[in-house]
């Protein structure tokens, strides 16, 4: 015969393991420290901290400071923001499971006495209360609400990171198109001066005898089509320009 009190540490092991659903297994996402092309063994894997601000080592102050406003001020970020704050605020609901419930409640009441001369008036009266709730988590349903709320806390906070990351990145790509095509028309219009020169010379040297009308044609046709090239060339970086300040 099974006696009560063997009957009662059987009972606390019976429901401890009545948990809902298997225990959550994190899945190993690491990177591997280097990785390999071939034969040809790559450098280690860059600081998780310097990853976030990789854009730094262009050493350009007006790239930082660009990639900082596009971070504050775009609503892909703060939508990715709010929902960090969003899966914090259900985390706290969910640990607050734990714990047990308070409710406080408060009355004020107010007769009058009747009757007259000094012992007329009114009198107060005062109530209050205060009740405590625990529900106790048998099955393990709070402490799986409590772990899916931690996956989705760190869900969010991901999901932050990527859409910062995302945002510098393409902040960053559109700079350097832009610097680079600033650069093409620097370039441009040193040897579109560089050509009008030469085809001065080339002139010159036709009128006395020593080039041929193709020669100047040429020299010109190349004028030509350098100057045509610097349109296209601003048009492209004003486009960069507009899509760095939208």
């Amino acid at each position: 015969m099974i006696s009560s009190k063997s009957i009662l540490p059987l009972l606390g092991l019976l429901l401890a393991g009545c948990s809902v659903g298997p225990d959550f297994q994190r899945p190993d996402n690491r990177l591997p420290a280097t990785w390999s092309f071939g034969k040809r063994q790559t450098a280690p894997a860059a600081n998780p901290t310097d990853l976030a601000r990789w854009w730094r080592r262009f050493h350009d102050p007006k790239l930082n400071s660009l990639v900082e406003q596009a971070v504050n001020a775009n609503l892909d970020v703060k939508q990715a923001a709010a929902r960090l704050r969003q899966a914090r605020a259900e985390r706290q609901a969910a640990a607050s499971s734990f714990w047990p419930w308070l409710s406080a409640s408060g009355s004020e009441q107010e007769s009058d006495t009747g009757g007259s001369g000094p012992t007329s008036g009114s009198s107060k009266s005062y109530r209050g209360g205060l009740s405590a709730a625990w529900e106790i988590d048998i099955f393990g349903g709070n402490r799986r609400n409590f772990e899916s709320a931690n996956a989705h806390l760190a869900s969010a906070a991901a999901d932050l990171d990527a859409t910062r990351l995302s945002m510098a990145a393409e902040v960053a790509l559109t700079y350097c198109q832009l610097r680079a095509i600033q650069d093409q028309i620097s370039v441009a219009r040193r040897n579109l001066a560089s050509q009008q020169h030469s085809a001065k010379i080339t002139q010159d040297r036709r009128i006395a005898g020593f080039a041929s009308d193709l020669d100047v044609a040429n020299a010109t046709a190349l004028v030509a089509g350098t100057t045509a090239q610097i349109p296209s060339l601003e048009t492209s970086a004003r486009q960069s320009a507009h899509a760095i300040s939208v």
